[in-house]
């Protein structure tokens, strides 16, 4: 599992599926949740060496690389160059704090040991039910990175960040989704101290926090899509298809000049038996008209790819179909949404804002 949960608070009484984390009833107040997570921590520069340690007087300084390290636990969380701004965490609070009239803390989460930290606030008044009792809701998150190749950024999406995954998925959202949808700041080198970058990006939250109104907007009509799912049955044989073509698993491959047939068990050996788990009795599955629908075929894979990693089986079959089969979850899960809104006869939702994930 590759959850990289380091600390966490989940509010709302809404869990996580790794059972991590402080979970508690309700909402809190930015600060509040920020200092209950763990994520209001200091991140600092520091000088590298390159030789044997055991020959301390032959180290010899490396000058055009620096490492960001936490100076409460000397976790070294990233390389970078010298001129990198650091962003403090209070920056993505303050970012949380704009919103909070707007939208109410859900989650706030550090990832592997510092390295990542995110948040995710509920927009009011844009929650809508795919069934009884199965309600989706529009999110702003956002996150900040020191591993040197993470900046801080967001988007507006349902994805509900509460592990690497997760992350991972609203970050693709990011890079790849509409420019009202998102927003990204890189740690620029153009500015002569880190005081001057964290002002500049203060300067530019305002208009960022506009984009909540347009998301408020849209989002019916991605609910309508998914409402939709709940209404076209998918039996067993159907959910296999679905995932066949979800993953691009071939009916036959060609080895050593021999055609020979590919199941799901052979391709995909973990992953499809946690999929098959997913679809009969994963999280959501016990809600009344999810059980036997495209809508329960989605969120198998939704929630499998929120909450596993992907794994090479050990036949000749899955090494040579691993490269095909397992791209980012971000690009699993558009895939699947694409298949599922052509089953449907409707446009693909990704265009107006899709990021389902696990919500359990």
């Amino acid at each position: 599992m590759s959850d990289q949960f380091t600390s966490g608070v989940l509010l709302n009484d809404e869990g996580a599926w790794h059972g991590k984390g402080i979970v508690k009833p309700g909402t809190l107040p930015p600060d509040e949740a920020f200092r209950l997570a763990g994520a209001l921590y200091e991140v600092r520069k520091g000088s590298l060496f390159m030789g044997d340690p055991a020959e301390a007087d032959d180290m010899v300084p490396v000058t055009d690389r620096v490492a960001l390290y936490r100076p409460d636990s000397g976790t070294i969380l990233g390389v970078v160059s010298p001129r990198y701004p650091i962003y403090p965490t209070s920056l993505l609070l303050k970012l949380a704090e704009g919103i909070k009239n707007e939208a109410d803390m859900n989650a706030v989460v550090v990832l592997a040991g510092g390295k990542r930290l995110a948040f995710t606030s509920k927009i009011h008044g844009a929650e809508i039910p795919i069934l009884p009792g199965d309600p989706i809701a529009p999110y702003l998150v956002g996150w900040l990175g020191f591993d040197g190749t993470t900046s801080l950024g967001g988007a507006y999406s349902t994805t509900r960040i509460v592990c690497w995954n997760t992350m991972q998925l609203a970050m693709g959202q990011a890079e790849n989704g509409r420019p009202d949808a998102s927003f990204r700041f890189p740690h620029a080198h153009g500015f002569e101290t880190d005081d001057e970058a964290i002002v500049y990006i203060e300067q530019q939250m305002d208009a960022l926090l506009a984009g909540i109104d347009i998301q408020r907007r849209t989002f019916p009509e991605v609910a309508s899509g998914y409402q939709q799912m709940t209404r076209m049955t998918m039996n067993s044989a159907e959910f296999t298809q679905f995932i066949r073509e979800v993953y691009g698993v071939p009916e036959t491959v060609v080895i050593d000049g021999e055609t020979r047939p590919v199941t799901l068990e052979m391709a995909m050996p973990r992953k499809w038996v946690a999929l098959q788990a997913a679809f009969h009795g994963g999280i959501g599955m016990d809600i009344n008209g999810v059980a036997g629908t495209l809508w329960a075929g989605f969120n198998a894979i939704t929630q499998v790819e929120t909450s596993m990693s992907p794994r090479t089986g050990r036949s000749a079959v899955a090494r040579r179909l691993h490269s095909t089969l397992f791209g980012a979850a971000n690009n699993i899960l558009r895939i699947a949404n694409r298949l599922a809104c052509a089953r449907l006869g409707i446009a693909d939702l990704n265009q107006a804002q899709t990021q389902l994930v696990e919500v359990a």
